[in-house]
């Protein structure tokens, strides 16, 4: 008989083992650091914290866990109003044949919370979360703005570099890009603090916000343990308010590429900003810089020189760089479900009609992840 509760302080090692036997000994996913910034350091963002435990939620039977859901609550925002917690869930493993447990340690936890939200379903989650009730995007927009034509045409599809529309369209993106050449740009340093000036604006231009707060970009990006992100805006003062973006370089090539993850703008600085990115990436030899984001209203009036790519040109730009791979799935698939009936999102194809990134939860990772069930 299993019983199912949050994952104890002294229960890690035992942890860990479970962890080593699905990922792999060395995945970073199992390292110390890895961990306890996920699900340790977070704890005064967590809505649903519990002194001495982790955010993780186990199935054990005979003194051992068989079965976990790994999770990170945030804030909903309502205006001001943080009464609402959204449940993200990052990982969910299992022994085999304890796979059952790990779907009952998240109908538990989803009592808990007001909404639920996943990356990366299979198409044998999706098919039981669709028949639940759940929302789905097969894929959340992706937006490009080319700096470099010919450093992009190389890192693009073989199948598609010999393609004159293809060719045409990354001519014409760079063509436009152009434009924010001599805008200016400036990395706010680790020993800055954050203005609070665009978290103010985001919770004006959004009925419903998950948290941007200052306190969660310092933790989510500044405290990353393994990845090095800048954090960028027109001046040292921040007016414009807060981009955030990993620069990625891809070993075969040697190009680099800029992959955006914020864009946190103050009131009417949008533009402003985006040619702020535009700059900072071209300074650091990009070819380009892509954003996956799932807000329509929000992205609306995203400007120039970014543009939602879709058909030929999402299948012909990559977004797996470590190492370089061409996937059919060319953006990332996110499913979710609103359990408290009084919360108005307007839902959409693409979401939820949140703002939402690839930096949520802990997606936007160092390396290619492969999944496996079970050690061989």
């Amino acid at each position: 008989m299993s019983t199912r509760r949050l994952l104890q302080e002294g229960e890690l090692p035992q942890y860990r083992r479970l962890m080593e036997s699905f990922y792999g000994i060395g995945h970073y996913e199992t390292r110390d650091s890895h961990f306890q910034w996920m699900h340790a350091r977070r704890a005064h963002l967590n809505p649903t914290h519990v002194e001495g435990t982790y955010s993780v939620h186990g199935a054990f039977e005979d003194g051992a866990i068989r079965a976990a859901v790994e999770f990170m609550p945030v804030w909903l925002y309502e205006e001001e109003d943080r009464s609402r917690s959204v449940l993200w869930t990052v990982n969910w493993i299992s022994e085999p044949g304890y796979e059952l447990e790990a779907m009952l340690c998240l109908n538990e936890l989803r009592r808990h919370h007001s909404m639920h939200l996943s990356f990366g379903a299979t198409e044998r989650v999706r098919e039981i979360r669709e028949r639940a009730g759940y929302g789905y995007s097969h894929g959340i927009p992706r937006y490009i703005s080319i700096h470099d034509f010919k450093a992009s045409l190389d890192l693009s599809d073989p199948m598609f570099k010999n393609d004159p529309a293809f060719r045409y369209l990354l001519q014409e993106l760079a063509e436009a890009a152009t434009e924010g050449d001599h805008s200016p740009s400036a990395v706010i340093g680790g020993q800055d603090s954050l203005d609070h000036g665009y978290w103010a604006n985001h919770l004006a231009e959004n009925r419903y916000a998950l948290d941007r707060s200052p306190a969660y970009l310092e933790w989510r990006y500044r405290q990353h343990p393994s990845i090095n992100y800048y954090i960028v805006s027109t001046d040292d003062l921040q007016t414009a308010g807060l981009a955030v973006i990993r620069i990625e370089k891809e070993s075969a090539t040697g190009h680099s590429v800029a992959r955006l993850l914020e864009i946190l703008n103050t009131e009417g600085r949008r533009e402003q900003l985006i040619k702020a990115v535009c700059c900072f990436a071209k300074e650091q030899g990009c070819a380009f810089t892509d954003f996956f984001c799932s807000s329509s209203p929000y992205l609306h009036t995203l400007p120039m020189p970014f543009v939602r790519i879709e058909g030929t040109a999402s299948r012909g730009l990559p977004r797996l760089f470590q190492p370089l791979e061409y996937r059919d799935r060319t953006s990332l698939n996110l499913s979710w479900h609103v359990h408290d009936q009084e919360i108005g999102l307007l839902q959409d194809a693409d979401g939820p009609g949140l703002y939402i990134t690839k930096g949520d939860p802990g997606q936007d990772v160092a390396v290619n992840r492969g999944y496996r069930t079970i050690k061989e």
